[in-house]
């Protein structure tokens, strides 16, 4: 996966936040970074007193990726790239509230960076090249991106 198509319109790569999160079904610990340009979910466990951290799915594109309002301390990230649900819980429902408003904030910022840059002359064709189709609509049409409903 290539970080730096996408790197080079938003600008350099900056720190959104990051955080221990469980998934959803199994409690199966996991640690999320969310950049301006991506997301990485990494498993992380306890190792002889180390903590390990290792992928857990390939890193998202931000302008691939939205949230789900939550509900209590459970939320919902969407990869609009391949359809996948990741169900997700925080430590507290004020942190996954947190998380999506995150999330939702740096889709909305890739938004604006991909509606500039198709302003500025971008052809569409090469736009098409570095984000799933469904995004690309999304900001062709005009659709500013909002969080998805609740689905629990």
């Amino acid at each position: 996966l290539t970080l730096d198509t996408f790197t080079k319109l938003v600008g350099q790569r900056k720190f959104v936040r990051k955080g221990p999160l469980r998934k959803a079904s199994s409690g199966k610990h996991l640690y999320a970074i969310l950049f301006n340009d991506f997301m990485m979910i990494t498993v992380s466990d306890r190792r002889g007193g180390v903590w390990h951290y290792e992928p857990y799915r390939l890193p998202i594109q931000t302008y691939d990726l939205l949230a789900r309002d939550p509900t209590k301390d459970q939320f919902e990230l969407v990869n609009l790239k391949n359809g996948e649900v990741l169900q997700l819980r925080a430590d507290t429902a004020a942190e996954a509230s947190d998380w999506v408003k995150d999330v939702m904030k740096t889709a909305n910022y890739c938004y604006e960076v991909m509606c500039e840059a198709l302003r500025s002359g971008i052809q569409v064709s090469k736009v098409k090249s570095v984000i799933s189709a469904e995004a690309r609509n999304r900001i062709l049409l005009g659709t500013k991106p909002t969080t998805l409903g609740k689905r629990f």
